[in-house]
């Protein structure tokens, strides 16, 4: 018989991850660890990349939904107001992200935000900036293509109660003193 059977931390570990619920891969991805006795500490400092990984995605989560929740009002409020054609050609460029297939998608965003790509080509060309910017592989680009596929998500509904307003309420409202903006 192995001399494992007779340490603390094996019996631990089967103890740890017998139950049908184990707080094993909770603490995993805190970077946090439990040992025989249960007591809860912190990974190695060579081991704990978990804690990094998770903060930096909620922090590109917390980027991408303010920048869709700033953009979605604006951009449902012109779709619903524009008249017929320039009403359909919005809704059809919001609507772009669920018609193109992811690898559609992540070719287009490397070909605009490439080193020598169109993106850098017109900042250079226009004279905005004097070297070519480092768009590509960074948060930058993260955001921008997560605001690209999840912007029709916020749009789309406020589009649809927008064109349900009565169009004479902005008027009503003008009559009793609000301002534009109200």
């Amino acid at each position: 018989i192995s001399e494992e059977w007779g340490q603390a931390e094996t019996w631990g570990a089967i103890r740890r991850a017998g139950g049908p619920l184990s707080s094993f891969h909770v603490l995993t991805a805190l970077d946090l660890r439990q040992d025989a006795a249960g007591a809860i500490r912190a990974a190695p400092e060579d081991q704990s990349v978990f804690r990094a990984v998770l903060l930096r995605s909620l922090w590109i989560s917390l980027l991408v939904t303010a920048a869709c929740l700033a953009l979605r009002w604006p951009l449902a409020w012109l779709i619903a107001t524009a008249g017929g054609r320039a009403s359909t050609l919005l809704l059809g460029a919001v609507m772009l992200p669920f018609w193109i297939s992811l690898v559609v998608r992540t070719a287009a965003w490397m070909v605009l935000l490439q080193r020598e790509g169109v993106v850098n080509a017109a900042l250079t060309g226009a004279r905005l900036v004097e070297a070519p910017l480092p768009l590509m592989m960074n948060r930058f680009a993260v955001v921008l293509a997560m605001v690209h596929i999840l912007l029709p998500f916020m749009v789309l509904p406020l589009v649809a109660a927008f064109r349900a307003l009565d169009p004479r309420l902005p008027r009503a409202a003008a009559s009793l003193a609000a301002a534009p903006w109200r």
